[in-house]
């Protein structure tokens, strides 16, 4: 019981920085909210419209092209990239012990060295 009496505080925090933003996106996705409810000095109450604000993106062709093309690029990402991983595997696997460690801290040392700037 103590452990997690240890990972409380942690938790709670971790929560709070998730939950709160949630719950405000909600509540706003049920109002008219413009830059006029954001002004420092007396600021507009929202109106709330209740499911008009979804019923508008549902309702747009645009949400739906960019949902279609969203899902086709991680559908080719996502494809692409455990292709070239495997085969890049299989590459360094036919290489050998030595080749294949050579290749890996010379992309490692590439990747993590920065770039000299130019002047």
């Amino acid at each position: 019981m103590i452990p997690y009496a240890f990972l409380l505080p942690g938790v709670l925090v971790i929560a709070a920085l998730l939950l709160y933003p949630i719950a405000q996106m909600v509540q706003m996705s049920f109002q008219e909210v413009g830059l006029r409810q954001f002004r420092a000095r007396n600021p507009l109450p929202a109106e709330f419209v209740g499911t008009e604000n979804y019923r508008q993106v549902f309702e747009s062709e645009l949400f739906w092209s960019s949902l279609r093309n969203t899902m086709l690029f991680a559908l080719v990402a996502v494809a692409l990239t455990l292709v070239f991983g495997t085969l890049v595997g299989l590459l360094l696997q036919r290489l050998g012990p030595k080749m294949s460690t050579t290749v890996v801290v010379g992309i490692m040392a590439a990747w993590a060295v920065p770039r000299p700037r130019r002047p």
